[in-house]
Order: structure tokens, then C-alpha cells, then sequence
């Protein structure tokens, strides 16, 4: 982008401030810079972009801010900040937050928990009614630390390190069942369900009883945020057709899918 380009969205960052009223919570064009340019810290940069997904102008100032930097010489980027930007502003509000912050809002916040009325839940551990004592092989002193280290994260809600070490332990024992089933809910829960499907479906081809049924439950949640409606469907039919102890849980959720609702 040229310099002329860097200066038309300087003004247009200062203009905001021309037309709408200051909000006291909104955060001030410093730590907006600051934010889009890693000098921040995360925790800071955390608060400022979950603001943004509430306040129209102030998303619209994260996505002008990138857009500058965008167009800045690399060692420049730290220099100078935009003064001037409106806390409150406009009605456009919702595309320029896909625009500006939702790759931040990705990486940042929880995943929507909820698909209709049903809330994804995290999987308990242990399942009710399934004997918790594993069945390991081959290096079985390695692949049993490291389930057991990944279902203690994943307890503490740590789903980024029990996925991580809950991978490790399937490459030493692949037809682990509870750990695909785990590794599945962890993705899924990290908003990542298209890479836990096939964890999912590896976990119920492998297992009886509660966590058959548990498995395909979680496939059936992680086939609907994927957008696979119709593998939902069909994994719910099954839920129900088969009396499963998830049968109630697939009779509430089977209807909103029903004709693309």
C-alpha cells in the first residue's frame, strides 16, 4: 500500500472521533495500537479485542488500525498511534468486527457452547458407569503418563494442552479409545470440531457401552458445528433408534435440524 494509502486511513482512524460521543469504558487509541502491533501483553490485548466484540466503534478501530499497519514499513509500526478515534460509532458494526477482530476472537474466547437449546457440555471423567482401569499396549508406561498428565489438563479446562498430549499418546498407542475420545471433545471443545470428527468416529468404531454412546453423541454435536447436518441426523437417528443413554438428549436436538432449521 503506498504512503498516500497509510495517510487516507490515518484520517479516516482520526475522522471517527468527528461523530460520535466518547464511551468511558472504550479503550483509548493507545492501547488499540498497541494491541495490533504484539506490543500489548496478552492479557491487555485479551481485553481490548473482547471489548471490541461488544462496541461497534471500537472494532471499527482495530480493523483501521490493521490496515494501517498493513501498510507501514516494519519498523515503523511501533512509532506513532492514531489519536483521535470515536468510542461509539457505527451501524455497520457487525461485518467490520468479522473484518477486524475475528481471527483474535478465534484464538482468544470460548467457542459458542450452545446449538439451539442444547449446551455442549464438557464430557465428565470418568464416564458414569465405565471402569475407569485402561487397557494399554506397547509402550505402555509412556502412553499411560501422558493420558494421565492430558485428562489432568483437560479436567482443569485446559483443552489446548490435553488435545496436544492426548495426540502424543494415541502416536504411542493409536487404538487407544478413551484417548481419541477425549482428544475429540478437546477439539471440539476448542472450536475445532472438523479435526475432531475423526477422532470422534474412531472412538465409537472402538468402544461399547457408555462411551459408544458418548462418542457418537459428541460426533453428533461435532458434525453440527462442522456444518455436516446431515451426518448429525444420521448419527442422532441411530442415538434414539438404539435406546442409548443418550436418547433424550438426541430427541431434543434432532428436530432443530430438521429442514435446515
Amino acid at each position: 500500500m503506498s504512503e498516500n494509502g497509510v495517510e487516507r486511513l490515518r484520517r479516516a482512524f482520526a475522522s471517527l472521533g468527528e461523530s460520535a460521543s466518547s464511551g468511558e469504558s472504550c479503550p483509548d487509541a493507545e492501547r488499540i495500537w498497541d494491541t495490533v502491533t504484539g506490543v500489548a501483553s496478552p492479557a491487555d490485548a485479551r481485553a481490548v479485542v473482547l471489548h471490541a466484540a461488544s462496541c461497534g466503534a471500537c472494532a471499527t478501530a482495530l480493523r483501521l488500525a490493521r490496515e494501517i499497519v498493513a501498510g507501514m514499513p516494519s519498523g515503523a509500526r511501533n512509532r506513532s498511534a492514531p489519536r483521535a478515534w470515536a468510542p461509539r460509532a457505527a451501524l455497520i458494526a457487525a461485518s467490520l468486527l468479522i473484518a477486524a477482530v475475528g481471527a483474535w476472537l478465534l484464538s482468544t474466547s470460548e467457542p459458542p457452547r450452545r446449538i439451539g437449546s442444547v449446551t455442549i457440555a464438557k464430557a465428565a471423567h470418568p464416564l458414569a458407569g465405565k471402569d475407569e482401569e485402561l487397557a494399554w499396549r506397547g509402550e505402555e508406561s509412556e502412553a499411560r503418563e501422558m493420558f494421565d498428565r492430558a485428562m489432568r489438563a483437560y479436567d482443569e479446562d485446559d483443552f489446548s494442552r490435553s488435545s496436544a498430549l492426548l495426540a502424543r499418546s494415541l502416536e504411542l498407542e493409536p487404538d487407544h479409545a478413551d484417548a481419541r475420545f477425549y482428544l475429540g471433545v478437546s477439539l471440539l471443545l476448542l472450536g475445532r470440531a472438523g479435526e475432531g470428527i475423526p477422532a470422534l468416529e474412531a472412538a465409537a468404531r472402538g468402544s461399547a457401552g457408555a462411551l459408544h454412546d458418548e462418542a457418537r453423541w459428541y460426533l453428533a454435536l461435532a458434525a453440527v458445528r462442522a456444518g455436516d447436518r446431515d451426518r448429525a441426523r444420521q448419527v442422532l437417528s441411530e442415538l434414539i433408534a438404539d435406546g442409548s443413554g443418550r436418547r433424550e438428549d438426541a430427541e431434543r436436538l434432532l428436530p432443530t435440524l430438521v429442514d435446515g432449521r
